[in-house]
């Protein structure tokens, strides 16, 4: 369910419910890594730095502006799309697995 659609249906708690799992997938997957976003690429940016993340995050998943993470350390590139469907290019399997983990942590899915 969209934001918009979702205030308008009295639906928001729902919503929010859902759209906290993705922030705290995003979390849990870069903590303790330093990471750039694509539109202000001269900021690096800890995965300590919640509130930083959710600010590019949140936007992304309310399909306002989409994300385009760059993880520096472990090559990982995460690119927001519409519907909740983001892209994760990853550099090996080992990663794949560890996302994997967090996702079914949250309540979400990865397809490989």
């Amino acid at each position: 369910m969209f934001y918009d659609l979702a205030k308008e249906s009295g639906s928001i708690a729902s919503y929010l419910e859902q759209e906290e799992r993705f922030v705290r997938f995003y979390a849990d997957l870069l903590t303790g890594e330093d990471w750039l976003d694509a539109s202000s690429p001269e900021l690096l940016r800890s995965g300590l730095d919640e509130r930083a993340l959710e600010q590019v995050v949140r936007p992304s998943i309310r399909e306002q502006k989409l994300m385009d993470i760059y993880v520096c350390d472990r090559r990982l590139r995460i690119i927001g799309g519409y519907d909740r469907t983001d892209l994760l290019l990853f550099q090996d399997d080992a990663m794949i697995a560890n996302a994997n983990d967090i996702a079914r942590k949250r309540g979400l899915f990865l397809l490989a």
